[in-house]
C-alpha cells in the first residue's frame, strides 16, 4: 500500500475524475480534500487516508466507506463515491458550502442576542436530529 504526500497540490487529478481545488482539512488518518468532479462538473469533498500502511488504519477507513455507503439522512452528507489513489483509499461526499461549526461559536462567551440563541438552537436541533439517526442504526459517532 502506498503512502500520498502531506499536501497534494491544486490542478492534480485524482482517483481518476476529480481535480483537487485547495485542502479542506487534515485529521488524524488522512486529509480531506474540496475536488470537482470532471465527470458531473460539481463539487464534492474527496477523503483519503494517508498512508494505507497501517493495518488499523486501513480497516478503520474502510469501514468508515461502508458505513457512508449505507446512510441516508437530510442531516448528514451525502456518500458519492469510492476507490483507490496512489494505493490509498478514498472516498467521495457531497460539499456543504456555508460557515464551519467554528464560526458559530464565540470562545469569547455566550451567543450575544436572540437571533444568536435562535441559531444556535436551529444548529443543535439538526446536529441532535442527525445523531439520533446514527444512534437508531446503532452507530456511535466519535
Amino acid at each position: 500500500m502506498g503512502e500520498l504526500e502531506t499536501t497534494v497540490l491544486p490542478g492534480t487529478r485524482v482517483g481518476g475524475a476529480y481535480e483537487i481545488l485547495r485542502l479542506l482539512g487534515r485529521g488524524g488518518m488522512g486529509s480531506v480534500y474540496l475536488v470537482r468532479d470532471l465527470r458531473a462538473g460539481d463539487l464534492v469533498a474527496f477523503k483519503t487516508l494517508r498512508s494505507a500502511r497501517d493495518p488499523d488504519d486501513l480497516a478503520r477507513f474502510e469501514r468508515e466507506i461502508r458505513i457512508m455507503e449505507s446512510l441516508a439522512h437530510p442531516r448528514l452528507v451525502a456518500f458519492r463515491d469510492h476507490g483507490e489513489w496512489e494505493g490509498a483509499p478514498y472516498f467521495t461526499m457531497e460539499y456543504l458550502r456555508g460557515r464551519t461549526l467554528a464560526t458559530w461559536t464565540d470562545p469569547g462567551g455566550p451567543l450575544p442576542d436572540e437571533a444568536g440563541t435562535w441559531w444556535a438552537l436551529r444548529i443543535a436541533e439538526g446536529i441532535l436530529e442527525g445523531l439520533e439517526y446514527l444512534h437508531v442504526e446503532n452507530l456511535i459517532h466519535r
